[in-house]
């Protein structure tokens, strides 16, 4: 509710005391900052999924060095063993 009447203020103080078109300026200027607020979301979102992506990638090539790893090691042992 404190929004609605902050915007209402916001409203009154630039038709009585701004130029003409002001109040179009400042809805204007939101809606600018709301469409960089979501770019800079949307990037983050796409940096956090890249970690994401390397991270897997590189814990399966390390799973994948431990397990061959030791099924040689196995095979040496029951050849050798």
């Amino acid at each position: 509710m404190a929004h609605k009447e902050a915007q209402q203020e916001l409203r009154s103080c630039c038709r009585l005391y701004g130029p003409p078109g002001m109040w179009d300026l400042v809805v204007q200027e939101q809606a600018a900052a709301r469409t960089r607020q979501r770019k800079v979301l949307e990037e983050a979102a796409e940096a956090r999924d890249k970690l994401f992506w390397m991270l897997s990638v590189a814990a399966a090539v390390v799973f994948f060095i431990i397990g061959s790893s030791l099924m040689i090691w196995g095979l040496n042992e029951a050849v050798n063993g």
